[in-house]
């Protein structure tokens, strides 16, 4: 993984590329809050959305939405938790 960070010291936004051997995918995120982090990809017409919340250190929650055109076609829920 390589990540790009954006030119303002105070941006709250960046880009994370994933490298194989013969192709880069190149991932977008945003930071929405202290709490969540937003993570979109998109290749052809099918965009690729994940909200990761982390409520506390043994506690994160991840939404993810995937579309095509304007049509949902999955959204997938998963938490971690971390018991002692």
């Amino acid at each position: 993984y390589n990540y790009i960070a954006e030119d303002n010291e105070n941006s709250k936004s960046g880009k994370l590329q994933k490298i194989y051997s013969n192709s880069i995918q190149t991932y977008e995120l945003n930071l929405k809050n202290t709490s969540c982090i937003e993570t979109k990809y998109i290749i052809n017409k099918v965009k690729y959305i994940e909200y990761t919340y982390i409520i506390n250190k043994n506690l994160r929650i991840s939404v993810v939405i995937i579309k095509k055109s304007h049509d949902y076609i999955a959204i997938s829920f998963n938490s971690e938790i971390k018991i002692k």
